[in-house]
Formats: structure tokens, sequence, C-alpha cells
């Protein structure tokens, strides 16, 4: 629905107050200072919405542009799923561009990101560098981060040149034979000093000579660490293939998962390891299993985009047309981030391309609102519908005008049926643009005769939206094109009275 609202900067501010109000992810202590900063009833606007999907598309239209508040908060709705599926690595992405942009709140959290190997692969010296610029910047929890994790590896360095025969070794505990919950075993050579058993750390490092001797000495090969993770499952993650082998040959189960519900082929599709995905497909790895937040394997490669996994997954009978509880399918969730190749992968294995959700929405119509323009191009290649509106009346070529995606909206015009469909709010796609202020927009649409004073629920024409928004070049279009000045809203406005009102002076005298 199409509101009367300020700049666009405030409009951000706004949407990504929500966003992270709602989320939780503002402090309370922080939350007058928030609301100081934008206006009360900004602020209060912003939080009732609570619009994620928004935020999102706001948020990432200015973080292309370089901007580090955008790209740490883009980087923080990727890691919850708020508005856009969760995905580590397009978090990282933004989280290692915020803190390049010397975002501290980013460097501390790409540091953690490295050093976990969360969304990205296990990088210890570059998390430590991180984490060093936000402590030097007097980053409190940064600094205490960094003195654990040097503490930590003075403590490893130090055990590692002790003599074999001074390091006290813990006694193997029981085998580990299934399920998910958190299980503390040591294996045969003990534990590292961070409490992780040896063969899953030699694992994870690639250490095959270790591994080998482990198991030779009887180390329990599903040995699990503190979280559940065994020696198959980190070294998946991690590409290993020579100890995935070892492992695999000395009887590794293949499905045990993680307290998270991780199994060893969902830790490979995560960290993008087709090897390390084909050396667990050989052995049937369960492809219906699902982690601790309801995702199969199949999703995951979706939702990371990587079409040569998703092919390999199709081909061993991973199911395609799995639907989300509000009736989203995996093309859908493909369509918001992916690009072309990963559609058509998906297209092949999936069902019908215009399959709705519960809000009536399809795939081109998230491709269009994220501003996908390969996406969308590949959809419509396969037919696509580019007529079908949502649940508000929302059409695929509206979504692509509010994410300023021009290329979509050039593709889409000439397909989208009638132009003067108005929303459940009464607004057409012209109306959109205007409030969005794009003038190649307004002009390309009156070129294909889209009705100049149609108004919406509230008696506002496009011209009226333009003016209210202080978008002069749009006011131009729709003048040039012959839009009504003298048109009233359900309030008896004029386009000059709301011009007036909203401090626009000189658009009230343009449009008198």
């Amino acid at each position: 629905m199409v509101q009367p609202s300020s700049t666009a900067v405030k409009r951000l501010r706004a949407s990504l107050c929500a966003c992270l109000v709602a989320a939780g992810s503002v402090q309370a202590q922080n939350r007058d200072q928030l609301v100081n900063h934008l206006g009360e009833a900004e602020a209060a606007s912003a939080v009732r919405s609570g619009d994620f999907a928004a935020a999102a598309r706001l948020l990432e239209r200015h973080a292309k542009t370089g901007d580090s508040e955008a790209q740490y908060q883009l980087a923080s709705l990727y890691r919850a799923g708020r508005g856009v599926p969760q995905d580590d690595a397009v978090a990282f992405k933004w989280m290692q561009a915020a803190a390049a942009g010397g975002h501290v709140k980013a460097q501390f959290n790409v540091s953690k990101m490295m050093l976990s190997g969360r969304g990205t692969i296990v990088d210890r010296k570059s998390g430590i560098s991180w984490l060093k610029k936000a402590a030097d910047q007097g980053y409190s929890d940064a600094i205490t981060l960094l003195t654990e994790t040097t503490s930590a590896v003075s403590s490893e360095i130090e055990t590692a040149t002790k003599s074999p025969e001074k390091v006290k070794a813990q006694p193997p505990a029981a085998v580990v034979k299934s399920g998910r919950l958190p299980v503390q075993s040591m294996d045969a050579d003990g534990a590292t000093p961070g409490g992780r058993p040896s063969l899953i750390e030699a694992a994870w490092r690639g250490q095959i000579k270790i591994v080998a001797a482990s198991l030779a000495r009887g180390a329990d090969v599903n040995v699990r660490d503190t979280i559940g993770n065994t020696a198959l499952m980190l070294a998946s993650a991690a590409g290993q293939l020579e100890v995935i082998d070892a492992l695999l040959a000395a009887g590794a189960t293949v499905d045990l998962a993680n307290a998270a519900g991780e199994t060893a082929l969902m830790m490979a599709v995560n960290k993008r390891q087709p090897a390390a995905t084909d050396r667990l497909l050989t052995r049937k790895a369960a492809l219906g299993t699902k982690n601790a937040k309801g995702a199969t394997a199949v999703e995951l490669a979706v939702k990371t985009c990587q079409p040569q996994i998703i092919e390999r997954l199709a081909a061993n009978g991973a199911d395609l047309k799995i639907l989300s509880q509000s009736g989203e399918t995996l093309l859908m969730h493909a369509a918001q981030t992916c690009n072309e190749v990963v559609i058509i992968a998906i297209l092949h294995h999936a069902g019908p391309v215009d399959a709705i959700d519960s809000g009536g929405r399809t795939a081109l119509w998230y491709a269009a609102g994220r501003g996908n323009v390969a996406a969308v191009r590949a959809l419509m290649a396969m037919a696509a519908r580019a007529d079908i509106a949502d649940s508000n009346g929302e059409t695929p070529l509206i979504q692509s005008i509010s994410s300023d995606a021009f290329d979509a909206v050039a593709l889409l015009l000439p397909v989208s049926g009638n132009l003067d469909r108005q929303t459940k709010a009464g607004n057409t796609a012209l109306i959109y643009a205007a409030k969005a202020g794009i003038a190649k927009v307004i002009d390309a649409l009156v070129t294909a005769k889209s009705g100049l004073d149609i108004r919406n629920g509230q008696g506002f024409s496009a011209l009226m939206i333009a003016v209210q928004e202080g978008h002069g070049a749009a006011v131009s279009s729709l003048l040039k094109a012959g839009a009504n000045r003298g048109l009233r809203n359900k309030n008896r406005e004029t386009a000059q009275d709301i011009a007036r009102a909203s401090g626009h002076l000189k658009l009230a005298d343009l449009v008198k």
C-alpha cells in the first residue's frame, strides 16, 4: 500500500527501526536513543509495521552504495532470516563489506564468523586480525574476546610443544551411536586444550596422518565434541576429502546429527563443498533429514544458490517440491537472490513456474520484489505469467517499481496486462512510480497508456503523491503528460494544497 511518508532515507530508517526492534536485536537500553534519533512519530510507525522484507530491500539498495551501516544491518537480517532467506554466506559477504568500511560492530561480528566458520571457512588468523581492529576502536566485547582467544592460542602452543609422554591422556568414553543432543566424549588420543577430541580437531584441519594414527589406535570414529559434531561432519564442512574417505572406510556413521540437527551432508552443502557432498551421497546420506530450523540439505543448497549441488542432490532423489508452512516453494526462495543458472536447475525438478504461496505470490513476484533481474529474465523465459497479483493486488510489475529495478520494469511492462489494475488500496503501477519518484518509469507507463488521473482509496492521484514526496522530476513528467492539477483527494486537497502542506513550495507553484 502506498502511504504518504517522508524521504527515502527516513523510510529506510523507519523500516530498519521496525525490523530491529521486532527482531529483538535492539537492546532495551538503546531503544529510547533510537526513538529520539528517528523522531517519536516515525519510530512508533516503524515499530508497528515490522515489515522485514521492505527493510531488507531498502537496506540492500543503500548497502550497494557502500553504506557500512546498511551493510551491517542487512548482514544481520540474513543471519537471522528476517525478511530474507536465512543465509550465512550472504550475511558474511555484507558483514565483511561493513567491516572493511570501518564499522566496529561489523568488525567484531566478522571476526566471530571467521573464527567459527559461519558463512565462510574457518580462518583464525584473519578472524583475530578483525578482532584486533574492533578492539583498537575500544569495543569492549572485542577486547574481551581478543583476550580469551589469544590466551587459548597461547595454551595450545604450550601444549603442542610438550613431549607426548608429558601430556596426560583422557580416558575414552562410550561410543555415541545416534541422536542429536550435545555429547561430551573423548577419543583414545584425549582432547585438545579447547575440549575438542583430537580426532575431530585433526579431521577439521585435514591432518590425515594424525587421523589415520588415531583410528589405528582405536579412537571412536563417531566421537563428538561438546555440541555434537563428529569428525566426519567437520571434515565435510572443510572439504577434507582424504580425511572423509578415511573416516568412511573406518565405519563413520553418515547420518548422525549435531545439536543443531545438522548432518555431515548439510554441513558440506552449507560450506559449498560439492566434492564432499558427492562423497556422502555415494554412501547414501539421508536427503530428507531436517535440521533444527526444519531445512533439508536441498533447501540449504537453494538458500545458498548452488546449482551444481542442487543438481547432484536432485539426481540422488532430493525433493525439490517442498513447501514451507506458508506455501513458499524452493523456486520462490531462489528467485529472490539466485541467478538464472540456479532457477533453471530448480525448474528441471520442481513444480509449476506459476505456483502461488498463501499470500498469492509467485516466484516472478518475489524476483521482481528483490530487483533480481536475472531471475526475472529466466522465469519469463520459462513462460512465467506477469499478470498474477498477490492477495493485496500487487503485481510483479508493481514489485519491480518498488525495488527500483528499471531493467525488470522494462521486461515486465509489455506483458503485465491491465496497467490500470488497482491494488486493494486503490494504487496503480503509475502511483507506485510516482511514490518512488522514478521519472523514467513514469514516462514508460505513460507511453504504454497508463491512466494518469486514477486515484487510490484516499483519493490521491499519481501527481498528488509525487508532490507530497517532493519528487520534482516525477511531477514534471506527469504534468508534461497532462495530469489533472485540479483533482481533490478525500480531504478535499488539491496537488497544490498537498505540496504546500508538505513544505514543497516550488512544486506548489509548479502545480497551481
